[in-house]
C-alpha cells in the first residue's frame, strides 16, 4: 500500500466494527449509592463513556460480581468521577467501591465520600493502594 507521496505504509487490517471496545455496552442494574457502607467490589468488564445529570461526560464501568452479577457503575458524582479518572480502571482488573460517608457542604449541599481500589490485571490476592490515601487493602 503507498500513501499520497508514493511512500509504502502499512496496511490496516479492517475488523468488524461491532468488534470495537468502544461500543461494548455494559450489562446488569445500576449501583445505587443510598446508604454510606454500600460497596462494590468485582472484576472489570467493560468502561465507556455516559452523561451525569448535566450532559457532562462521566465513566460507566461494568463489573462482573463473584456470584456471576453483572453490574454498572455510573461515576457522576464528583469525588466518584475523580477517583476513577485518577486510577483509570480497565477491563480484567479488579475494582472495590465503597461510599463511606456523606460531608456536608455550604449552601445546604452535601458529598458522597467514596473509597475506590484497583488491582490492575485483576490480582484477587494482590495489594493495591486506596485512592484517597487512607490505607491498603486486599481486593
Amino acid at each position: 500500500m503507498t500513501d499520497t507521496n508514493n511512500n509504502q505504509t502499512k496496511e490496516r487490517v479492517m475488523t468488524d466494527i461491532w468488534d470495537n471496545p468502544e461500543l461494548a455496552t455494559p450489562t446488569g442494574a445500576y449501583v445505587k449509592w443510598e446508604t454510606p457502607g454500600d460497596e462494590i467490589v468485582g472484576d472489570v468488564t467493560s468502561v465507556t463513556v455516559g452523561e451525569d445529570m448535566n450532559g457532562k461526560a462521566c465513566p460507566v464501568i461494568g463489573v462482573r460480581l463473584d456470584d456471576g452479577e453483572d453490574r454498572i457503575i455510573s461515576a457522576s458524582q464528583a469525588m466518584l468521577k475523580s477517583l476513577m479518572v485518577e486510577h483509570r480502571p480497565l477491563p480484567g482488573d479488579r475494582i472495590k467501591v465503597v461510599f463511606s460517608k456523606v460531608e456536608k457542604r455550604d449552601g445546604g449541599k452535601t458529598l458522597k465520600v467514596f473509597e475506590v481500589t484497583v488491582a490492575h490485571g485483576g490480582a484477587k490476592d494482590r495489594k493495591s493502594t486506596r485512592l484517597n490515601s487512607s490505607h491498603l487493602c486486599n481486593l
